[in-house]
């Protein structure tokens, strides 16, 4: 099913599955907004599952409500696991391939984000994650992401007041506002690597047409020699 929802209604539509799945049928009388049979529908059909996943995507994740909706989805999911269906909630990212740079940091550190390497691969989210560390850093490195696009405003006008160097494929806002920018051939186009599935599964990519770039691997390499001259 598809269910359109008006801006700020996500958070509201999991409150009212959630009373529905504990059994509570009021709450269909007192809202006028949503397609109320397709919510019952797609309630019921939840209910009937054997192993369930709900998939939150950006626009739940970044809306002005973000904290909300995501409260109201563990809510639904916690009550779906309460009737003895199975269910579990997965985020999906934004960028191609981030979850490869999640599960290397797990790999290497234990930590999924927000490391600081400067000191001893500390680990405190509110005070190491990109955001927390903005106002003390001189110069940024991105690679094949795009804050100038993904930050909250203010942040990403910090960014125009440091040298930023980025790595990409294709031209973004944050390409545009670089003072360095290194175009990179296309993983699984132009040049052979391994992306890993949102649920952490790596896939090798093989390369299907010559390129002029060098891959990011391969720019990050000759950086990396180069600083270690």
């Amino acid at each position: 099913w598809f269910l359109r929802l008006n801006p700020g209604n996500d958070a509201k539509l999991a409150e009212i599955m959630t009373r529905l799945v504990n059994g509570d049928t009021s709450v269909l009388q007192v809202d006028d907004e949503m397609d109320r049979d397709t919510i019952v529908k797609l309630t019921d059909r939840l209910k009937k599952a054997f192993y369930g996943v709900i998939f939150v995507g950006l626009g739940v994740l970044s809306s002005e409500n973000a904290t909300k909706n995501v409260e109201a989805i563990f809510a639904l999911v916690d009550a779906l696991n309460k009737t003895g269906v199975r269910y579990v909630l997965f985020p999906m990212k934004g960028h191609f391939n981030v979850m490869g740079a999640v599960q290397l940091l797990l790999r290497e550190t234990g930590y999924p984000f927000g490391l600081d390497f400067s000191r001893d691969r500390m680990f405190e989210p509110g005070k190491t994650t990109v955001l927390d560390v903005l106002e003390e850093v001189d110069a940024a490195l991105i690679v094949g992401a795009d804050p100038f696009s993904s930050f909250p405003k203010a942040k990403a006008k910090k960014l125009c007041d440091i040298p930023v160097i980025s790595i990409d494929p294709f031209e973004t806002p944050t390409t545009f506002n670089s003072s360095v920018v290194f175009p990179a051939a296309i993983t699984g186009v132009e040049a052979e690597g391994i992306a890993y599935r949102m649920d952490g599964l790596p896939l090798k990519l093989d390369k299907i047409l010559d390129c002029e770039y060098p891959s990011d691997k391969q720019i990050l390499e000759r950086i990396y020699r180069a600083l270690a001259l």
